[in-house]
């Protein structure tokens, strides 16, 4: 049986998605979101919705609030990605 060494794993890791790797560090809070709701999907606790907008069931949970991990609406990769660009078109 082989023995893998966890340092080495992370270190080729950290060589191999710099990127992110960078954005993890930066954005804990929404990586800790992003974590439960797959936890919670896994241990069915947490039920996929339809797209707010066109009602497909290929969707992606979308957080208002990161501080609220499980409260999250569904958007399909589309909608997803154009509320996304409003949001940032609205902060500037």
């Amino acid at each position: 049986m082989t023995t893998i060494d966890i340092n080495e794993v992370g270190g080729e890791a950290e060589k191999v998605w710099p990127a992110q790797n960078k954005w993890n560090a930066k954005n804990r809070n929404k990586l800790r979101a992003h974590r439960a709701v797959a936890v919670a999907l896994r241990r069915r606790e947490l039920k996929r919705g339809k797209c707010e907008v066109c009602g497909s069931f290929r969707v992606d949970a979308h957080h208002d609030d990161y501080a609220q991990p499980l409260i999250v609406r569904w958007f399909c990769r589309k909608h997803h990605q154009q509320l996304h660009a409003e949001l940032r078109r609205a902060s500037k």
